[in-house]
């Protein structure tokens, strides 16, 4: 019995071994067969399903669908707009950045562009004006509204501005203007869109202009000019997104939106011939180009008089009481008018000094003017205003003899300067332009940066610019944007 039982055991030993092996041989050939980990091929992800762009709304991308570059404005637009009408877009776009939906609401788009720049919708007006409004890709909201006339060619651009033309002429010239304004209120920059691309100007100015706003040179002369291709503009375009107050940046219109309209000329610059503002007609009849001003002039002021009337109208800082002089009507009251000259842009009045030197105070002949960025509406004047310009007391001057033999010293800036102090200065970052009142005319001299140099007043002359004008060409010609105290040959006798 008892050996019955050690053979049972024996066997339940047996089978118990005999299943582990198994076991383990099983579970050896299991991770022998897997593969290596680099092997194990990676689940393919779900595709997911593409967003659509900017997320953009059923109703926004309804509108989108209508962009459309290749077919004429005038062949879209079926609603023309009123001058007024097109004022209330301009009105409504400037009170803040508006939803496309909402401009749809308010202007229905009938014709729509898309550009790598973003999407700009185009109004008709029944005086031939095109109006752009601009709106970026994301968020689709306005940034900015153009109405423009149509525009001139490059070339026509070009042979307007290279007659020598201030700003004031410029702002006259061109209904399609765009200005730059600093924060002193000094107009330093204008650009102008042509056919084929656009224009920036920039404009001298003169050292004494005070930074009032109401006191700018208006007979400030472009001092340089830059084109820029379609090209250009697209990328300025692009840089500018999602970006506020980028100054003189506009939204890019297609070429095919910047050519005339079908019966349409393109547009001209030209010299608007206005009449002065009637309550100015009294001063511009005392012009005389002829009388010697001692023949002329009654009352002799005193050198605190005379010293008052240059503080003022150079708007130097002044005694309590004294008021800043910008208009005609301001001089009159104080200083009338008695002898007033006329040169092709501006006028001056002269004035007796008890030491016998004259004032001379430049009196602009300011134009209408429109603004197209950052105002809701457009100035426009319709008649000539006088404004005072600056004031200088000057005499006795030089001879041109004199003052050829001093420029054959190939003097600096400085030196000029102080061998004249009663000439005038415009400059920029790398060029001065001066001016210089002589007997038999005026000079016009350019001093050029010097490497090296600390101070402006070590700049050089550049001979080769140098330019002489007559007494007669000066009373014909216009040389004041150079010369903007040039003076008749009849008063420096």
């Amino acid at each position: 019995m008892k050996k019955m039982k050690k053979i049972c055991l024996y066997f339940v030993v047996l089978l118990l071994f005999l299943s582990a092996c198994t076991a383990s041989n099983n579970v050896q050939s299991e991770v022998m067969s897997s593969p290596p980990a680099e092997m194990i091929p990676t689940p393919t992800p779900e595709p997911r399903p593409t967003p659509r762009p900017y997320d953009y709304s059923e109703e926004e991308l309804a509108i989108l669908a209508l962009a459309n570059n290749t077919t004429p404005r005038d062949q879209l637009v079926k609603t023309i707009y009123s001058q007024a009408k097109l004022h209330d877009l301009q009105y409504y776009l400037s009170k803040g950045r508006r939803k496309l939906t909402e401009l749809n609401e308010a202007f229905p788009i009938e014709c729509l562009r898309q550009t790598e720049a973003g999407y700009y919708a185009v109004y008709l007006g029944e005086d031939g004006k095109t109006a752009f409004a601009f709106l970026e890709k994301d968020p689709l909201r306005t940034w900015q509204v153009l109405v423009l006339e149509p525009l001139t060619t490059k070339q026509e651009f070009l042979e307007f501005v290279s007659q020598g033309v201030t700003r004031s002429e410029m702002m006259a010239a061109d209904p399609n203007i765009m200005i730059y304004e600093s924060t002193s209120g000094i107009i330093q920059s204008t650009k102008h869109l042509v056919q084929e691309g656009a224009f920036y100007m920039d404009y001298l100015f003169q050292e004494s202009v005070s930074d009032s706003k109401f006191k700018i040179d208006t007979n400030a002369a472009v001092s340089k000019w830059q084109f820029l291709s379609e090209e250009d503009l697209l990328q300025e375009a692009r840089d500018s997104q999602g970006k506020d107050n980028v100054a003189l940046i506009t939204g890019y219109i297609l070429p095919l939106d910047k050519q005339p309209l079908p019966g349409q000329d393109g547009g001209h610059l030209e010299e608007k011939v206005l009449p002065y503002y009637p309550d100015h007609q009294e001063v511009i009849q005392k012009v005389d180009n002829q009388t010697p001003s001692d023949q002329i002039l009654t009352r002799v002021y005193s050198e605190e008089e005379i010293e008052t009337l240059r503080r003022n109208v150079t708007n130097k800082p002044s005694p309590v009481g004294q008021v800043a002089i910008s208009r005609i009507e301001s001089l009159q009251e104080d200083y009338p008018v008695e002898c007033l000259r006329e040169l092709p842009r501006r006028f001056y009045a002269v004035y007796q000094c008890e030491n016998g030197k004259k004032a001379y105070v430049f009196i602009d002949k300011i134009v209408g003017y429109r603004c197209n960025i950052g105002q809701a509406e457009q100035i426009e004047l319709e008649q000539l205003s006088l404004w005072v310009g600056d004031c200088k007391i000057m005499g006795p001057f030089h001879t041109r003899q004199e003052f050829d033999a001093f420029l054959a010293q190939s003097p600096t800036l400085g030196e000029i300067q102080a061998f004249d102090p009663d000439g005038n200065t415009y400059s920029t970052n790398v060029q001065a332009i001066t001016s210089h009142n002589v007997k038999e005319g005026v000079y016009v001299l350019t001093f050029n940066f010097q490497q090296g140099a600390t101070d402006p007043s070590q700049w050089v002359l550049d001979p080769e610019k140098t330019k002489f004008y007559t007494n007669e060409e000066v009373e014909t010609q216009r040389i004041t944007p150079y010369a903007p105290h040039a003076l008749l040959g009849i008063d420096k006798e």
